[in-house]
């Protein structure tokens, strides 16, 4: 009987025991419960005005309107001018950059068409010819049809404030 008396003192003890680590690890737990949330209480909040994964991030409106100017620059210093002109901008994450691309089709001679191509590459260093097709209706036919797409690549903007909606 002594046996069995001392057997549950052991084990109420036990079970005081167990109760007492709970309870302060529920008291830690909850310290750094309480500590974390001060933290992210004490973090600036994110904004509305922050790019998120569906806007694409580019560089300021002055600087995409610079890239037209050079490039509709070119094709007239050429002699040249598109009828019909397209221009689309594409993220390319992999590489960190916002690609610009103006999309136009020129008729003229090949010669003609041969110096508008010259007079883009050498307008600026960061233009170049991502797409070049070439179409004449009837053999020995001096008219070319070129259907042109010209890309610049830039840099995607750090600030918010270049991100398109």
């Amino acid at each position: 009987m002594f046996v069995l008396s001392v057997a549950g003192v052991l084990v109420a003890f036990a079970l005081a025991l167990s109760l007492a680590l709970g309870t302060w690890r529920s008291y830690q737990a909850g310290r750094a419960l309480e500590a974390r949330l001060q933290e992210l209480r004490a973090a600036p909040r994110p904004s509305a005005a922050r790019q998120t994964s569906d806007t694409l991030p580019l560089p300021e409106i002055s600087e995409r309107f610079d890239i037209n100017r050079r490039i509709l620059d070119a094709l007239s210093a050429a002699g040249l001018a598109p009828q019909q002109i397209r221009f689309k901008f594409e993220n390319v994450d992999d590489a960190g950059f916002v690609r610009q691309t103006a999309v136009f089709t020129l008729k003229a001679p090949w010669g003609e068409v041969a110096k508008a191509l010259a007079a883009l590459q050498g307008a600026d260093r960061s233009l170049y010819i991502a797409k070049l097709h070439l179409e004449r209706e009837q053999p020995g036919d001096p008219m070319v049809t070129a259907e042109l797409q010209v890309a610049a690549a830039l840099v995607a903007p750090t600030s918010e404030g270049g991100a398109a909606p």
